[in-house]
């Protein structure tokens, strides 16, 4: 009777102690892909996804290249559904001013409109798993 209740015991507190616990977010989706503007590719810039009744998602662009999308933790993902996208493409300081887009304060090397998820036109349904996105602004 001690033996089943040590195991019964050691059974339940295991779990536990080990941090095998129920996830306290939604279920997320790993995002990868490319970014470009007129078919060339962004060399730096910040994604932002944003999904009805879920957490923003975060990621950067680097050589064209979408990395390190975040929702809790660095690269962890975007929540499931359909996100709404907008892209952040800061001008370099010295870039001509007939090669930017500015308003107030911001320079940016794409037109403004997708700097907003309600205005960029960019969607995609992010679904669990991998989820590769090729993202191409004119």
């Amino acid at each position: 009777m001690r033996t089943t209740t040590f195991i019964l015991l050691f059974a339940l507190v295991l779990p536990t102690l080990s941090g095998c616990k129920q996830s306290e977010h939604p279920a997320l989706g790993k995002i990868s892909g490319t970014v470009s503007y007129r078919g060339k590719p962004v060399e730096a810039g910040t994604l932002l996804f944003e999904v009805r009744g879920a957490r923003t998602a975060y990621g950067k662009i680097v050589a064209g290249k979408i990395v390190e999308v975040t929702t809790y933790k660095t690269g962890d993902g975007a929540p499931l559904g359909v996100a709404q996208i907008a892209v952040f493409v800061p001008a370099p300081e010295g870039t001509p001013p007939a090669e930017t887009f500015q308003r107030d304060l911001f320079t940016s090397l794409v037109p403004l409109k997708y700097g907003d998820p309600n205005t960029s036109g960019l969607t995609h349904e992010i679904v669990a798993g991998d989820n590769v996105l090729a993202i191409d602004m004119q």
